[in-house]
């Protein structure tokens, strides 16, 4: 059958003729608090059609991707959501079915958690493996310290060993295995 051109092209009536191919899509995988960017090319036809996991009657038309909103996640595991791509031609009249399926997973970030203040004399030795900074959500996150935000490979301390002489300020970031981070 050749999708949306009034013949039946394989002789078993219209009922296919409506019947655009799958579109081909593309998933997304963030961190918590980022928004998605879903992808989709029609194979035929000239538009997709983006459909919510809970509503899938009333799509909404976005050619060039898809970034919809999602709920915030502050849990300890990763999260799926699904939507849904429809081709369609530019005449609305043919669409494909059923509807493709695209998954966002949401990962969770770390969160930074201090079990005590840290409280140190000048010229006193300070060990900054030992302040008891741990990720609260369990993500499996690396610690590293630095010397100034925005924390990054430049201004991370190496020597986690330290004797001050005035009062000082450093930040820590944790990464979880997913590449989220919390800084602080």
């Amino acid at each position: 059958e050749i999708p949306c051109d009034g013949k039946d092209n394989n002789c078993n009536g219209m009922a296919d003729d409506r019947l655009l191919p799958a579109p081909q899509v593309f998933s997304d995988t963030i961190c918590a608090g980022e928004r998605p960017l879903l992808r989709a090319s029609p194979v035929q036809g000239e538009y997709v059609l983006w459909y919510g996991p809970t509503d899938t009657l009333s799509g909404t038309l976005a050619p060039e991707g898809f970034s919809p909103l999602i709920p915030e996640h502050s849990g300890s595991e990763p999260l799926v959501y699904r939507f849904y791509a429809q081709a369609v031609d530019a005449g609305f009249r043919c669409f494909s079915a059923p509807l493709t399926e695209v998954q966002v997973v949401v990962n969770p970030r770390p969160l930074g958690v201090l079990d005590r203040a840290p409280a140190f004399c000048a010229g006193d030795s300070v060990n900054l493996a030992r302040l008891g900074v741990r990720d609260g959500r369990n993500t499996q996150a690396k610690l590293t310290f630095h010397s100034e935000l925005p924390a990054s490979t430049a201004n991370q301390l190496t020597h986690l060993v330290l004797r001050p002489e005035r009062s000082l300020t450093l930040a820590y970031r944790l990464e979880s295995p997913a590449g989220c981070t919390f800084t602080d």
